[in-house]
C-alpha cells in the first residue's frame, strides 16, 4: 500500500472514531436517507454527524445554511432540511462571482457528496446520462434537472480539467444540488408512520 493510501486510511479510521463521516460515505437518497440520516432529522443532528460547520449563513425566507468547507451547503427551514449542495469550487471562474469563496478554507477533508451513489462530482456528463435517463425532467448544455420521486436533481456542468487540450473538451458535474421535500404534513405533525 503507499503512503498516499496509508494517509487516507488512517484519516478514515480517525474519522469514523469520532462519529463523523468522511466524504467517501456521504450518499443522499431522494426520498429516502441524507447522509445516512432520515430526511427529517433535526438540523442538530445533521451537525453531530457531520461536525460543526465552517460557518452559519442566514438566507433569504428564514432558512439557514451550513456551510462545510467551501464546497457543501445544507439548507435548513424551522430545523428541518430543504436542499443540499455541493459543487467543485476549483472549476468556478472569477466571472460567476464566488469570489468571497475564496476566503473560505477548504478544509482537511472536503464534504461532497453522491446522489443514490451514482452521481458525483467531477463525473462526465456521458456518464451520468444513465441515471438521467431514469427519471423524468429536462435539461440545456450548461445544466440537466430531473425529478427522484419528490425530490428535484440539479446538475451543473463545466470543462472537464484538460479544456479540450488532448481533444474535444468534455462536460464534467461541478454542482449537485437535491431539494428535500416536507413529508405529508398529518404524518410529520402526528408522528404516524406508514404502517402495512
Amino acid at each position: 500500500m503507499t503512503s498516499q493510501g496509508l494517509r487516507g486510511l488512517l484519516c478514515a479510521l480517525l474519522l469514523g472514531a469520532s462519529g463523523h463521516l468522511t466524504a467517501a460515505e456521504l450518499n443522499v437518497t431522494p426520498g429516502g436517507e441524507v447522509f445516512g440520516l432520515p430526511s427529517n432529522a433535526p438540523l442538530s443532528q445533521f451537525v453531530e454527524r457531520l461536525g460543526e460547520p465552517t460557518a452559519r449563513l442566514p438566507m433569504r425566507g428564514g432558512e439557514q445554511g451550513l456551510l462545510y468547507g467551501n464546497a457543501t451547503l445544507l439548507v435548513f427551514k424551522s430545523q428541518r432540511l430543504t436542499q443540499v449542495r455541493c459543487w467543485l469550487h476549483s472549476r468556478f471562474t472569477p466571472s460567476l462571482f464566488l469570489g468571497w469563496l475564496d476566503q473560505v478554507e477548504p478544509g482537511k477533508d472536503p464534504l461532497t457528496f453522491a446522489v443514490e451513489g451514482t452521481l458525483h462530482l467531477g463525473q462526465e456528463r456521458g456518464a451520468a446520462s444513465g441515471w438521467l435517463n431514469g427519471h423524468e425532467g429536462d435539461g440545456d448544455e450548461l445544466s440537466d434537472v430531473r425529478m427522484s420521486g419528490n425530490s428535484e436533481v440539479w446538475l451543473g456542468y463545466g470543462n472537464s480539467d484538460d479544456y479540450g487540450i488532448q481533444g474535444e473538451s468534455r462536460q464534467v458535474v461541478v454542482s449537485l444540488s437535491v431539494s428535500i421535500p416536507e413529508p405529508p404534513a398529518a404524518a410529520a405533525s402526528m408522528g404516524v408512520m406508514n404502517r402495512p
